[in-house]
């Protein structure tokens, strides 16, 4: 084994957060940084929203009652709600009132 690859290894083992690092908590209707915030954590976030520079808070909902299925929270148009993808191949989305933020 190389040196460089050792490194590499050990530096990504290192960085790899724990299985216990991150919890889904109750969103009630308020922006996923603020519960995250709120627990002393932070949002799992996925990606910038480039109109606003907003970042996506990762969120899930039971939309339709068809099971959890993962969604955006995104401050400050969609903070009450967490928006998950509807529909097979027709690029709708539900904004779902009742959702889980995933906070680390």
């Amino acid at each position: 084994m190389t040196r460089a690859f050792a490194l590499a290894l050990l530096l990504g083992t290192l960085s790899m957060p724990s299985a216990d690092a991150s919890n889904w908590m109750p969103g009630n209707g308020r922006a996923c940084e603020q519960v995250c915030q709120g627990a002393g954590r932070r949002p799992v976030q996925s990606g910038v929203y480039l109109p606003n520079g907003q970042m996506f808070n990762v969120c899930a909902a039971n939309s339709a009652n068809e099971g959890m299925r993962p969604g955006f929270n995104l401050r400050p148009s969609w903070s009450n709600v967490c928006v998950t993808a509807w529909g097979p191949g027709t690029g709708q989305a539900r904004s779902e009132r009742q959702y889980e933020c995933l906070c680390e």
